[in-house]
């Protein structure tokens, strides 16, 4: 019985542990990248979006992780190439800053002057190209979550802050494609995250208020199939070994 019970822990701690390590958003309907930076800058939505770092260093995420988030001192951005073209999209993430004055990039798809969608912070205030929020209260050394949205057919954006809606602007937008950055907006000049970031879900549709909320408060695992298939199999496995020793 205690060989029994020995085992069986040690199968359940392993099977937790490869579940949670594949922590994905609530909100899965849509998805096009997932960047939680647990330890590496992959997308695990499965696309194979991968971001090239570009000096940003590891820190402790909002939970008080260790390894979890990434830090940006200025001067380091991060990079994503040959990404799919989105017309509808919703960008929302998690950051920190450590000054909260002047333009302050989040994500910028780097395209000619007109054309590039750029998500940043400018003076307490949500902008996508230069389509402004309402104003939030911020301040540095703290961690937010911020939110747009875009539905090309309707042409309406709707800015988020922490999971509620502070803002809607009526504005068509151009296509987020092919090359973005992350850290750093290069509209009239180079312009750098000071800040750490964490957990970026990027969307090829307009998610509404309650997904957005349900992004803020919290993320639920996804076990993979082949994980649960392990799993499935272990106990049948540990209760035939079981049964054996009875007889």
């Amino acid at each position: 019985m205690k060989k029994y019970g020995v085992v069986a822990n040690i199968l359940l701690a392993a099977t937790f542990t490869a579940v949670s390590a594949q922590a994905m958003p609530v909100v899965t309907d849509g998805l096009v990248a997932a960047y939680e930076f647990s330890g590496n800058t992959n997308d695990i939505s499965g696309n194979s979006y991968d971001a090239v770092n570009h000096g940003a260093v590891l820190t402790t995420d909002r939970f008080g992780s260790t390894d979890s988030a990434y830090r940006f001192d200025g001067g380091q951005w991060m990079s994503v190439d040959n990404f799919t073209s989105l017309s509808s999209y919703t960008f929302s993430g998690w950051v920190n800053w450590d000054s909260v004055s002047g333009w302050r990039p989040f994500i910028d798809d780097i395209d000619g002057w007109g054309e590039n969608v750029r998500f940043e912070i400018y003076n307490n205030k949500i902008s996508l190209s230069d389509h402004f929020s309402e104003p939030i209260s911020i301040e540095a050394g703290e961690w937010y979550q911020i939110a747009v949205s875009y539905d090309d057919t309707a042409s309406t954006i709707n800015f988020y802050f922490n999971g509620q809606s502070v803002g809607t602007v009526n504005s068509s937008m151009p296509a987020f494609d092919d090359y973005f950055e992350m850290g750093r907006g290069l509209y009239g000049g180079d312009e750098y995250l000071y800040g750490s970031m964490d957990d970026i879900y990027i969307y090829d549709r307009a998610l509404d208020g309650s997904e957005i909320e349900n992004l803020y408060t919290g993320a639920a695992p996804v076990p993979e199939p082949a994980t649960m298939f392990l799993f499935g199999t272990g106990l049948a496995g540990l209760v035939g070994w079981r049964k054996k020793q009875h007889t």
